[in-house]
């Protein structure tokens, strides 16, 4: 969101709207409610509106939230941590592994980003 510019008219109007619904009191209950009903494993979010959505954004703290809800039959079997999920793309900008391909097809290496600008002699 760091792109995120400021709004101006009518989106700045619904955005303040909603900032003004927003209750804190509400978020810390339901962060002490999760973390109850789930135990410590699922963590704490960061202080703030925005730290609280991102702890919820990946769906690990809810599918946990659901199984707990469950005696006997969760019906999510396998809750993927949301770490594994961003480990593929640092593999493939991380430069020992770009270069490993390029070097197998004998092909010039090139920056990272020359790969969007120029003609694709690698990638």
């Amino acid at each position: 969101m760091a792109n995120k510019g400021p709004s101006y008219g009518m989106s700045r109007v619904v955005q303040d709207k909603i900032d003004k619904k927003y209750d804190a009191e509400v978020e810390e209950l339901l962060v002490q409610w999760i973390v109850a009903q789930c135990g410590s494993g699922v963590g704490k979010p960061e202080a703030g509106k925005l730290g609280f959505q991102d702890w919820l954004k990946d769906g690990c703290v809810l599918s946990e939230l659901i199984n707990s809800l469950h005696k006997d039959n969760k019906p999510i079997k396998k809750i993927a941590n949301s770490i594994i999920n961003t480990k593929p793309l640092t593999l493939v900008l991380s430069p020992p592994f770009s270069a490993t391909p390029c070097t197998a097809l004998s092909t010039p290496l090139r920056p990272l980003t020359a790969a969007t600008t120029g003609p694709t002699d690698c990638l």
